[in-house]
């Protein structure tokens, strides 16, 4: 394929670049003049892109939910903006992440869910329809703000090899219990362990 470009000089003369993938011929213009032409059009496109990158919003910082109460304020958060009454199906909390499965309080037998990262509240989305495999709890019925000393518990409780070195908390109500329990789970090489607790963070046990 041969390609050819037609560059102009100041003076009006017309000078051909062909490109047939063996070389460049500059037969009517010095290459002096078209490289000069060249090097404005890169720099011009540099800056374009220089001007694109620094238009980017910055990351977010972390925020490391399972310290501090970084979780219950999470959730209070969440509450404020779905309203009430606000039930719970499912929260999972990781280090810099959340993740809460709430009851539509405006129509109950949708279930849209709400993602936390960085200190900010993204949602209501939709995600699912209520089915009968789903127990709703109140949150502010569990001990949220003892994350992070139950999950310093579970670090010394919970051994396995090539363990995670943090859990995954999930916080969610079986159908044969009243209320909502944590389980405070750790991946390994093999396989995961947990450390179990009631809705109040008591009576742990590991399996």
């Amino acid at each position: 394929m041969v390609a050819r470009l037609v560059l102009v000089r100041p003076d009006g003369e017309r000078g051909h670049c062909r490109n047939d993938g063996l070389g460049t011929t500059l037969p009517r213009m010095k290459r002096s003049a078209a490289l000069s032409i060249l090097l404005l059009v890169v720099a011009a496109g540099g800056q374009a892109q220089q001007h694109s990158t620094s238009s980017r919003p910055p990351a977010l910082p972390p925020v490391a939910y399972l310290e501090g109460t970084h979780a219950a304020d999470a959730l209070k958060q969440i509450r404020a903006k779905a309203g009430e009454p606000f039930r719970v199906l499912e929260i999972h909390i990781l280090e810099h992440f959340m993740k809460v499965e709430v009851l539509d309080p405006k129509k109950q037998e949708n279930v849209v869910v709400y993602n936390v990262l960085g200190g900010q509240i993204d949602g209501p989305s939709p995600f699912r329809l209520r089915n009968e495999h789903d127990h709703p709890f109140d949150p502010s019925e569990v001990a949220l703000d003892k994350i992070a000393v139950l999950v310093r518990e579970a670090g010394k409780k919970v051994v396995l090899e090539g363990r995670a070195p943090l859990p995954t908390v999930f916080i969610r109500r079986d159908g044969w219990e009243p209320h909502a329990s944590m389980d405070f789970y750790y991946s390994g090489t093999r396989t995961g362990r947990s450390l179990l607790t009631d809705q109040n963070g008591e009576h742990g046990i590991v399996y």
